[in-house]
């Protein structure tokens, strides 16, 4: 951005060089010169302030790309339909800039078709992760056959609440053969209906590889047809099974589940399973055994010395300890095959730290005592033969964000002294590694609300 004689800029006495170097008026005649280096440093600083970064951009020439970097990293694409007909002109109108998007998101009620998919896909060379949320995908073809792969630089694809109103989510099967290898798929249906009565998938995606496929409620026909059918099954080394059964007791629908299981395990590196039961937040219903753990136990091909149990968000204490009750009624019926050796508790986003409320006419005495017994009891369960000379975890999903870690401090603290007598003689760890320090503390900072936490 050049500047008239005369007249100085309107953003603080900065002003940028051709090359990037930013000048720093002072109050006298000396001028300090910032390196380029140092000025991309800054600019990476304000990656999430949207405003800051504009105005980075208008500074000079040699700043518009580091600025671009991060302005148009993400492109969330918000619910009208008419919204997702203006991504393709205004791509166009910046093809600078369209080449430093990584990921889309598209939310909202839209109807989309495969050749809409791909030609904004195609307009994206350096996107790397497309999300779609609430979004309802039109069939390919109605022979059911499936597009070509055409995009190979998007190594992650989310459809989550896609193609829910319709009547098959087969059509979504199209849209993943448009991509030829995915790192990362992560498919979240929330109609239960295809459940219980699911269709039977088209043909497989013979031309497309995978390697870490995350399963929400969808039903095993479709997942066994992603993975079995797929261009090289052998490279997937992470399922992700969450709640794919219909929720039912004792062994019905464990069949399919094994078959899957079968297939899959002798390539397989890791695993994570939560069980639909579980989702009922009521250990009752599992005393008889789950269809995903009599399929687990029964498993011939099995040697992955740890499991994952994939635990759905809980709204409080209570209810985390309700499922780890649902996990020890669950393993002792159907036990884990011998080679498990760790199973790790993988906790999703914390919502709360707090008891759940005392019931009527209970005074905080007693609903202590009550809630301390209960614990005492998790505690006791896992003392059990079936779960001996094995070790527990309990971790989160993700990195704690800086916002959430007090509450990851807070529920270490809990469950540390709720489970005091499991932890003390090594059965169980939680959070390992976690040390409640904001890594912007110092040792001796003694006023981080996170340290305080922890």
């Amino acid at each position: 951005m050049s500047v008239p004689s005369g007249l100085k800029p309107a953003w603080n006495g900065r002003q940028g060089g051709g090359d990037g170097s930013m000048s720093v008026a002072s109050t006298g005649k000396v001028s300090v010169i910032l390196p380029g280096e140092l000025s991309k440093t800054v600019i990476d600083f304000l990656h999430d302030d949207k405003d800051s970064l504009h105005h980075c951009s208008l500074v000079c020439k040699a700043w518009v790309s580091s600025s671009r970097l991060h302005l148009f990293h993400t492109i969330t694409v918000w619910d009208a339909e008419r919204t997702f007909k203006q991504l393709q002109p205004f791509l166009a109108a910046i093809p600078a800039s369209a080449s430093t998007i990584c990921h889309l998101i598209i939310i909202g009620k839209v109807t989309l078709t495969i050749d809409e998919v791909r030609a904004a896909l195609c307009s994206l060379p350096g996107l790397r992760e497309l999300k779609l949320v609430d979004c309802t995908v039109l069939p390919y073809h109605t022979d059911r056959r499936r597009p070509t792969p055409c995009v190979s630089h998007v190594s992650a694809l989310q459809l989550i609440h896609c193609n829910t109103t319709a009547s098959d989510l087969d059509p979504l099967l199209d849209l993943i053969a448009l991509f030829s290898n995915i790192d990362y798929l992560r498919l979240q249906n929330n109609n239960f209906e295809f459940l219980k009565a699911p269709r039977e998938s088209g043909p497989g995606l013979s031309a497309t590889s995978f390697r870490t496929i995350s399963a929400v409620m969808v039903p095993l026909s479709l997942l066994s047809c992603l993975i079995l059918q797929s261009k090289t099954p052998a490279e997937v080394k992470r399922v992700e099974v969450v709640a794919c059964t219909v929720l039912s007791r004792r062994d019905d629908g464990a069949a399919p589940f094994a078959a899957l299981l079968a297939a899959i395990m002798p390539t397989l590196e890791s695993f994570g399973v939560t069980p639909g039961l579980y989702f009922m937040f009521d250990e009752r219903h599992v005393l008889a055994g789950t269809a995903e753990s009599y399929a687990i136990s029964r498993c011939a091909h099995w040697h992955l010395q740890s499991l994952d149990i994939l635990l759905p968000k809980f709204a409080d204490m209570q209810q985390l300890m309700k499922l780890m009750l649902s996990f020890t009624y669950d393993f002792r019926m159907r036990a884990l095959p011998p080679v498990v050796r760790a199973v790790r508790f993988v906790v999703p986003e914390i919502a709360s730290v707090e008891e759940a409320a005392p019931p009527r006419g209970y005074t905080a005495q007693k609903h202590e005592e009550e809630v301390a017994f209960y614990w005492l009891y998790v505690d006791h369960n896992f003392e059990c033969t079936e779960f001996a000379g094995r070790t527990f975890e309990i971790v989160m999903a993700d990195d704690a964000s800086p916002a959430s870690r007090a509450r990851v401090a807070a529920l270490k603290a809990y469950l540390e002294k709720r489970l005091a007598v499991m932890v003390r003689r090594g059965q169980l760890t939680i959070f390992p590694g976690f040390s409640g320090m904001c890594s912007n503390c110092s040792a001796l900072d003694q006023s981080c609300p996170l340290r305080t936490a922890g």
